[in-house]
């Protein structure tokens, strides 16, 4: 879920969340709403709040490779991560 829809669902304007997440200003929030990528604290600070439902891989749409479906591809993703966690 992209964090414009988030925004809109939970009905919390710009300043508010900005308020929640502790950054300065509305405008922050609008930028990162329309594409701007979030520094490392601040994704983790819009991740918690957000109890997960809004993630670093919402700024980025990475299509799946040519013959795996998105769903698998996420799988796959999701695997390999745990596998470098674990190497």
């Amino acid at each position: 879920m992209n964090l414009g829809n988030y925004l809109q669902r939970e009905r919390l304007s710009n300043a508010k969340f900005a308020e929640i997440i502790r950054v300065s200003g509305k405008m922050t929030i609008y930028r990162y709403r329309n594409g701007a990528v979030p520094g490392p604290t601040n994704m983790q600070k819009i991740i918690d709040a957000t109890n997960g439902e809004v993630t670093a891989n919402d700024w980025f749409v990475i299509p799946a490779p040519e013959g795996v479906s998105a769903a698998e591809g996420d799988r796959r993703q999701s695997h390999s991560k745990t596998e470098r966690k674990t190497a």
